[in-house]
């Protein structure tokens, strides 16, 4: 436990008019094989019957805070205030954890103090529970280097990541000013001063479904699409930013176009696409790994990532180029 009784773990969960699956991501909370939790669900101003839901578990660690409607990030950061514990866990309130989650992150915490954050991988679902093949939380482009790794993109997925407390109380809240990306800003933050690590093994699911905030038929869409730019434009207005992390400006904005464009082409705006798939190659310092690594990402997005033995190939794919070493030409 921690200090004066407090629990360990303070898993943060923010929800929104999502009566219909709050109770299965608080359910796989409470089915933790580690049990010294407390589960903080930040209600953001739901119209639905998502306080009656959570009503129903009478577990005494299951903690509901309401709040007027802020956002996800306004609502993260409440979660924040009110923690007890020492380190911090975050599911939102339509995906699951597996039920070793904490059992197997908590002890890499508690054994190595250097490390600020440990992540895993998280499996998509669709909205009836089924598995698909998309996979989220890689290890890191440059092993050792988590900033430059962080900023290339966002390898993390919060569904599967256990942080230490003091990493979020030296670097500050979650920015409530992006509608999306707030947690990529969060890592990149964390990431210049704490070492993260990977645990290579799927514990987390999150949902795939019509009605997700950052879905196409979000009236955010636009926002979402467009955040990791801005995100990126925050980070690199710091001119404390280190001088290795700096030299890679020009990878971090073609990756984070080539995502801005991909968002759109999954939408069917293919104009919109085309012009920031154009940007990314003007961007770029390597303009023909570009185009190649364009029409890598439309093939993934389109096709492999949405078949299993797609997604088993990429795994293999990547397990071979780890064992190769650093390849040059990024």
């Amino acid at each position: 436990m921690s200090a004066a009784g407090a629990p360990t773990v303070s898993v943060i969960m923010p929800t929104y008019n999502r009566a219909h699956l709050v109770g299965q991501s608080i359910q796989s909370v409470l089915d933790q094989t580690f049990r010294d939790f407390e589960l903080i669900v930040v209600d953001d101003g739901s119209t639905d019957d998502t306080e009656q839901t959570i009503g129903r578990f009478s577990d005494s660690r299951i903690r509901y805070i309401y709040q007027d409607h802020k956002g996800i990030g306004a609502a993260r950061n409440t979660g924040l205030r009110k923690a007890q514990g020492r380190y911090l866990a975050f599911l939102d309130s339509d995906d699951v954890w597996l039920p070793n989650l904490l059992e197997v992150e908590v002890p890499i915490l508690e054994e190595h103090p250097a490390i600020g954050v440990v992540y895993a991988k998280a499996q998509a679902m669709d909205k009836y529970g089924k598995p698909m093949s998309q996979i989220r939380g890689a290890p890191q482009k440059y092993p050792g280097d988590a900033l430059k790794s962080a900023l290339y993109g966002d390898f993390l997925s919060i569904q599967a990541i256990l942080v230490r407390r003091e990493c979020c109380d030296r670097v500050g809240p979650f920015d409530e000013t992006l509608v999306a990306r707030e947690d990529w800003d969060m890592w990149i933050r964390i990431a210049r001063y704490y070492r993260l690590v990977h645990v290579d093994k799927v514990l987390a699911r999150f949902r795939r479904h019509d009605d997700q905030r950052t879905g196409a038929n979000s009236e955010y869409f636009a926002e979402v699409a467009e955040s990791g730019l801005r995100v990126l434009s925050k980070v690199f207005s710091d001119t404390d930013l280190p001088r290795d992390a700096s030299e890679i400006k020009a990878l971090a904005y073609r990756n984070a176009y080539l995502e801005t464009a991909l968002c759109w082409l999954n939408v069917g705006a293919w104009k919109r696409s085309a012009r920031y798939f154009w940007t990314a190659v003007q961007v770029s310092p390597e303009p023909l790994a570009t185009f190649l690594r364009m029409g890598w990402l439309i093939l993934l997005h389109k096709v492999v990532n949405r078949t299993h033995w797609g997604s088993r190939a990429i795994d293999r794919l990547i397990r071979l180029r780890r064992k190769a070493g650093p390849i040059t030409g990024q």
